[in-house]
């Protein structure tokens, strides 16, 4: 065989998604991550996001406001003429306090009344609900009631409490 007849194929390196592997966010923050790549004019797509994020097909952005804590393993995918490559981005949102509304409250008879509230939002984890009431505002210090709700997601609060004092002004 004539050595020359045999040419040596040039190698060329595997195309990849370039950008970080990992990222942070917060909750009701705008945010923006850019997803890049070496593969020629691509067209981007992504999966599992976090609530309330979005990626640009032409440009490779991630942005929005995230809605939602937690960590999201978010695959993402460059689509070009001759190539497609897929990665990964580790996404971590710590999750914020939950978002509680109270109410004035109602059913007021002379030993007892009923305290309202709301779970408006969760804001990526569930809010262990405590109420508080007694006959001295004591703001963030120590109550002279209380009762425990337990955890509760986006819902109505409702607790019924007995044993009031008539003629008290409760908070």
């Amino acid at each position: 065989a004539n050595p020359s007849m045999f040419q040596t194929a040039p190698t060329f390196a595997p195309k990849s998604i370039t950008s970080s592997t990992s990222s942070s966010a917060s909750v009701g923050t705008p945010y923006s991550f850019q997803v890049t790549t070496d593969v020629t004019n691509p067209l981007f797509s992504a999966h599992n996001l976090p609530p309330g994020l979005s990626c640009n097909p032409s440009s490779g952005a991630i942005t929005g406001t995230p809605q939602s804590g937690g960590i999201y393993s978010t695959t993402v995918a460059a689509s070009g003429t001759l190539n497609t490559v897929v990665g990964s981005i580790i996404i971590t949102i710590p999750p914020s306090a939950p978002i509680i509304v109270s109410s004035p409250a109602v059913s007021i008879e002379a030993t007892e009344a009923k305290l309202l509230g709301e779970v408006t939002s969760t804001n990526g984890r569930d809010a262990n609900v405590t109420v508080h009431w007694g006959s001295v505002d004591a703001g963030q210090g120590t109550w002279q009631n209380q009762a425990d709700l337990g955890v509760k997601g986006l819902s109505p609060l409702a607790h019924r409490i007995t044993n009031l004092v008539l003629g008290t002004n409760y908070y």
